[in-house]
């Protein structure tokens, strides 16, 4: 019988790249004229906007941005400012190969920052930023799939791997006018905001996805009575993205991240309100799953064989996470009444410091960073700041091995209770994100037969006697005696692959 191959050809997905590096953050600056004098300095938010990412050979470059809002209580007049300093920046990373068109995932996060006032007119800042990287190449390699003849036996296998990846993104700017209430006599707007986005639906059509999300505002203004109050506010989000080749069989995840904030209180006899404009950057990553048949191994039963093997490396979105989480916690702080006028406003940010399947519940561990802006006794502003360890419990199931979990969390509601002298947090969490299920398989490429080469059979019987131990492979077996291992299992009425038992076993020798 003549041989017959199948071969099939498949995109294998390569990282090239995965890892973290650090950007620092060293600045000294002077506050322009328009600013006020500082007095003391409440807390320094910094965010990090990724410009341009760029492969030239087997060079990744990096082009971003660093936001440093420092927000402080003002010299005499001891009301709370802020001021916000940019630092551009540009990192060339070496990947391990030149690839073209490469998948390249890139998020931020500040791993620590320092502002010392130096004078009441100039700042010193250090700090770095966390850039976690990855990079994934594309890779077409040639499998067999099935093969038969020249008394071939082949042990195939049934994989999942990602057929197809498509990774877009966007960056674009919405406007919104917030008309405020009547009774709003702002003073002063934009002295400590947050804004956070998150998807709420999305509709793939062809080349397309169209994507719905909200944009949380959250804004800290000083009244003309002098008292501090907070706005919060949602503003729809809508937008379409090209992915080229992206249809219904795709599984898609997408994230938003706010990278600027522009905000003008505007007011006229019939009404007051705030115009806003936010930078968004969008991310959409989609991978479609597909079943295929590879060849593990292969002999033959007349010739001496060799085989060539290739790796095939894969990963697919196995699950597209969507889920608000409500919980609360003590956040240890205790304050006396007596010492404190009144808690103005809080917030919060969390930070995912790992994401793990245990049980198969999909646990965030993070840190729940909480800003309480509070007036003292003699009204003046102070920032009560804490730092928890929280595990977050997300209820979501998921496979347990092989796994990437990528989450986005944005953080809906924040809000302190008073319990005595401690004060609770209760919250309100978006997750939003994907698991992917990593795929590495070694398999037959190619197959050479050498027909000059027959193999002997030195066995004098048609049958021999093998007693199989527990676990042990029929695969393994029907090779060492080199027979068809259909016919062991026929022969001995075995239905698996493995052996549940210590046995004996009629082997069939072909002759």
């Amino acid at each position: 019988m003549e041989l017959k191959l199948t071969n099939e050809n498949i995109m294998n997905n390569e990282i090239l790249f995965n890892n973290s590096i650090e950007e620092s953050i060293e600045l000294e600056c002077l506050l322009p004229d328009y600013c006020p004098s500082i007095f003391k300095i409440l807390k320094t938010k910094v965010t990090c906007k990724i410009l341009s990412k760029n492969i030239s050979g087997n060079n990744l470059i990096i082009d971003g941005i660093t936001y440093v809002n420092t927000i402080y209580v003002s010299e005499n007049t001891n009301e709370i400012k802020n001021n916000i300093q940019k630092i551009s920046f540009s990192r060339t990373v070496e990947i391990s190969r030149e690839c073209i068109n490469p998948i390249i995932m890139i998020s931020t996060s500040c791993d620590y920052i320092n502002n010392r006032v130096v004078n009441p007119r100039k700042l010193d800042i250090r700090g770095a930023i966390n850039l976690k990287i990855k990079v994934i190449g594309k890779k077409e390699i040639n499998i067999i799939s099935s093969i038969c003849g020249k008394g071939i036996q082949a042990k195939n296998k049934i994989i999942c791997i990602g057929s197809s990846h498509k990774c877009e993104e966007k960056s674009f700017k919405i406007k919104d006018e917030i008309i405020l209430d009547k009774k709003i006599d702002m003073e002063e707007c934009f002295l400590y905001s947050e804004t956070d986005v998150y998807l709420t639906d999305y509709k793939i059509i062809a080349n397309k996805v169209i994507v719905k999300g909200e944009l949380i505002l959250k804004c800290m203004y000083k009244q003309k009575s002098g008292e501090y109050s907070c706005i919060i506010n949602k503003v729809p989000v809508s937008q379409i993205i090209d992915v080229l080749g992206i249809d219904s069989d795709y599984s898609c995840y997408i994230n938003f991240e706010s990278t600027t904030v522009d905000i003008i209180y505007a007011k006229s006899e019939d009404c007051a309100k705030l115009e806003c404009v936010f930078g968004i950057y969008m991310k959409c990553h989609a991978s479609r799953k597909k079943e295929i048949k590879i060849l593990k191994d292969a002999y033959s039963t007349k010739y001496k064989i060799e085989l060539e093997k290739e790796e095939i490396e894969s990963q697919y979105i196995s699950c597209v996470i969507d889920k608000n989480v409500c919980s609360k916690v003590d956040s240890g702080i205790d304050i006396d009444k007596e010492d404190i006028y009144s808690i103005e406003e809080v917030f919060c940010e969390f930070s995912p410091t790992n994401m793990d399947s245990i049980k198969g519940e999909i646990i965030i561990k993070g840190d729940l960073s909480i800003s309480i802006i509070c007036l003292d006794v003699d009204k003046l502003p102070m920032i009560i700041e804490k730092n928890i360890e929280i595990n977050l419990h997300t209820g979501i199931m998921c496979e347990k091995d092989n796994i990437n979990i990528d989450i986005s969390v944005c953080i809906l509601d924040c809000k302190t209770n008073l319990l005595g002298n401690t004060i609770e947090i209760s919250y309100e969490l978006n997750l939003s994100g994907a698991v992917y299920k990593s795929v590495i398989e070694t398999c037959i490429s190619n197959i050479k037969i050498d027909e000059e080469d027959k193999k002997e059979c030195n066995n004098k019987y048609s049958i021999s006697i093998y007693y199989g131990e527990k676990g042990e492979n029929i695969w393994d077996i029907a090779k060492e005696y080199n027979t068809n291992i259909d016919s062991i299992m026929a022969e001995n009425d075995i239905e698996e692959n493995i052996l549940k038992e210590r046995k004996m076993i009629l082997i069939p020798i072909i002759q």
